[in-house]
């Protein structure tokens, strides 16, 4: 039994001295390796510009979602009473009204998810901004909200701005939309 005991102490001594031949840090020689880099293609999808009052030349009340890593988040603005709405990745919905900002393209949300929150507007898109010094034109696309075409958000429309929209109504039967207030000349019955 003592000769066991002696054994199982001295296997793992016998493995630290096998492991003793090792060079010392300061005369490792640093290899660099190759790795690549993938480059994001920017170029291939150019973001939408802020126009000069944007506010009042464009029609942005609708749904805007930006994809983060745990879900989605939802913005609906809507420009005939000022008012927003935010649902959080985890449903969470919080909702007030927002400031038109002086120089006409940019929106201030004072209790955005806990914290001031600062919005340029463009055609099919907003973007939140770093602080109320950031330029409305220094926009990126990490922090784009793209108009959400699965709810186009029309009961807040004045007349719809994306070029879908203008297709739809340009295509769409007289009788049935007049504009994007939608009236409705006929209404079908339902079937039984």
């Amino acid at each position: 039994m003592r000769t066991f005991i002696t054994l199982a102490a001295a296997a793992p001594l016998a493995l630290l001295a096998a492991c003793g031949d090792t060079t010392p840090v300061e005369e490792t020689e640093v290899v660099p390796m190759e790795a690549e880099v993938a480059e994001l293609d920017m170029a291939s999808e150019a973001l939408p510009e802020v126009p000069a009052n944007a506010l009042d030349q464009l029609e942005y009340s609708g749904t805007y979602v930006r994809e983060r890593g745990d879900g989605i988040e939802r913005v609906r603005l809507n420009a005939e009473d000022d008012s927003w709405e935010y649902t959080t990745p985890d449903g969470t919905v919080t909702s007030g009204t927002y400031t038109r900002m002086d120089d006409n393209q940019r929106l201030a949300i004072e209790d955005f998810d806990g914290e001031p929150a600062y919005f340029s507007v463009a055609n099919g898109s907003i973007y939140r901004l770093d602080s109320i010094e950031t330029p409305p034109d220094q926009i990126t696309v990490t922090a784009q909200y793209r108009r959400d075409a699965s709810d186009p958000g029309e009961q807040f429309r004045r007349g719809g701005s994306t070029p879908q929209e203008q297709d739809r109504r340009e295509t769409s039967d007289p009788g049935e939309v007049e504009d994007a207030g939608a009236t409705v000349d006929s209404v079908p019955e339902p079937q039984p």
